[in-house]
């Protein structure tokens, strides 16, 4: 597993080795169907996401720096939304997980090799250095112990906010 801090820089390629991607292409297509697709709605995403169940993920599009959007069907409506997959993960996690499985998992589905992290699990007393991470659009089978510099070097943002919890 790769992981991405979000910066592209001739270091990273030594670090992560000769497969990293530090510059990836502009959103690319992986399932084409015909839809409506409704960026804004009146209700916020919150909201939405809260209230209601989607029927199903159509699609995913790979955006820059290795993040991936979502298309989704709500049920009672003719719209989809696209949804950040980060987002669509904290309040429909099976539901991510059902569709990547399906794909032959997220990875090749996407061709994304890099990952962010979507939240740190906790850390080993005895071992203070290292973190459980939660990967965004990975399983719960698929966590990794990594390093407090290196958590700290790639989110640093998601560090402050574990270590303030």
């Amino acid at each position: 597993m790769r992981i991405h801090s979000g910066a592209s820089r001739a270091s990273d390629a030594e670090e992560y080795g000769p497969d990293f991607r530090g510059k990836v292409e502009a959103a690319s297509l992986v399932k084409d169907t015909s839809c409506v697709v409704s960026t804004s709605s009146t209700e916020s995403p919150e909201k939405r996401h809260d209230a209601i169940k989607p029927r199903r993920v159509i699609k995913h599009v790979r955006k820059r720096g290795n993040r991936v959007q979502l298309t989704v069907e709500w049920p009672n409506s003719s719209e989809f939304t696209l949804e950040k997959e980060d987002e669509f993960q904290k309040h429909h996690p099976d539901m991510l997980y059902e569709y990547w499985e399906a794909l032959g998992g997220r990875q090749k589905a996407t061709g994304i090799v890099l990952y962010h992290v979507f939240r740190i699990i906790g850390h080993d007393p005895s071992e203070s250095n290292n973190f459980l991470i939660h990967w965004v659009g990975c399983p719960p089978g698929e966590f990794t112990s990594e390093t407090t510099k290196k958590v700290k070097k790639i989110a640093p943002k998601v560090f402050e906010e574990y270590l303030r919890s």
